[in-house]
């Protein structure tokens, strides 16, 4: 089996560029196993689809605002920092856009921050920042991380909805995204169909 097996074209028109109005109002193909006879329905449809006593998993994870944009210090020129996983106090280790510009010793202008690339290979990279960079800062000055397919700026809008309703342990740079359609309402109704539910912590990374 070659990866090439699953190439397919789709066509960008065909790719939503924001999520559907209502959170749980998305559409779900339901394929019996036996049969192999295949199902249109909605993923409100759950309840009724699933067996009594089917036990959910759940990841909790949080998205943080994981994006910075910023400047470079030598060209002025607009710089967008991916941040994966916190290396230490003042390093992160990060992607970039123009990865292969982004030499060890290039220096980039955040808000109320600075930032120096320790190392890099032209893919993950070693920020290192002049001030922590926590959460809180992120929060206050990141971007959410919409996936590279989604082509335009994060908004409020996608602060709440590129988060799942039960996300509580941050640390995600990419959202679990099969939990974005489950619902407050959702849940409660799978609960009173019989379905045990369990939460485990995976953050999405690279």
């Amino acid at each position: 089996m070659k990866t090439s097996d699953f190439d397919f074209d789709l066509p960008e028109n065909l790719i939503a560029q924001t999520p559907s109005a209502e959170r749980g109002k998305s559409r779900l193909m339901v394929v019996d196993r036996e049969t192999g006879r295949r199902e249109h329905r909605m993923v409100s449809d759950l309840p009724a689809l699933l067996e009594k006593g089917t036990t959910l998993v759940f990841n909790n994870s949080r998205v943080r605002k994981a994006r910075l944009l910023g400047n470079s210090e030598a060209t002025g020129s607009r710089a967008e920092f991916l941040l994966l996983n916190k290396q230490d106090e003042l390093t992160w280790k990060a992607m970039a856009n123009r990865s292969k510009r982004r030499r060890p010793g290039s220096r980039y202008i955040f808000k109320q921050r600075v930032g120096t690339v320790l190392q890099g290979n032209g893919g993950e990279m070693l920020l290192s920042f002049d001030m922590p960079v926590d959460d809180t800062y992120l929060e206050k000055y990141g971007h959410v991380p919409l996936p590279p397919y989604i082509r335009r700026q994060d908004n409020e809008f996608d602060s709440e909805r590129y988060q799942t309703v039960y996300a509580e342990k941050t640390g995600s740079a990419a959202a679990p995204t099969a939990g974005l359609h489950f619902t407050e309402e959702l849940l409660a109704e799978l609960e009173k169909a019989g379905m045990e539910k369990i939460f485990l912590t995976l953050h999405v990374g690279l």
